[in-house]
């Protein structure tokens, strides 16, 4: 596998991260071998308001919630940003922020130059749910590709464990 931390200089974005957590322990330890095995970058301390510091995210103690990244869809994020804690969300932990930027809006500008039609200024309609396809949208559900979903996870949750 090729490794992509090249990429992230391309991006203007540090290839060391900042973080207030001073403590790296063993479960931190296989997270970083993790990303590192499968070309992954974690968000946290590298991008946008949480660039400069690496936020705590945990009793204002430790980062134990992440955002974790390709590389490819790095190039997307605008923001990053830890919350500050609020009660309503969670027990102990901050809310994390995370703004992408869409390409849709070019795709849909393009489409109205090249077609002529005014109803690209029209917001979509979102459609709410329609009981009467309950069938339709089970049939759609591809139970073959599920299990070789939780097939993979339970194989890296299987070396993560022998490590």
């Amino acid at each position: 596998m090729e490794n992509k931390v090249y990429m992230l200089d391309e991006l203007n974005i540090p290839k060391k991260r900042n973080s207030l957590d001073r403590v790296k322990n063993g479960y931190g330890k296989r997270l970083l071998d993790l990303c590192k095995g499968n070309n992954l970058f974690i968000v946290n301390g590298r991008i946008g308001d949480d660039r400069q510091y690496g936020k705590l995210t945990c009793r204002n103690s430790s980062i134990v919630d992440y955002c974790i990244s390709s590389v490819e869809l790095l190039k997307y994020f605008t923001n990053f940003h830890v919350l500050d804690f609020c009660t309503l969300y969670s027990d102990v932990h901050s809310p994390l922020q995370i703004t992408l930027a869409s390409t849709k809006q070019d795709v849909v500008n393009n489409q109205c130059l090249n077609t002529g039609t005014d109803t690209c200024n029209r917001p979509e309609n979102i459609k709410k749910w329609d009981n009467d396809k309950i069938v339709d949208f089970q049939n759609g559900i591809d139970v073959e590709e599920i299990y070789a979903l939780i097939e993979d996870i339970n194989k890296v949750e299987a070396n993560m464990d022998k490590n």
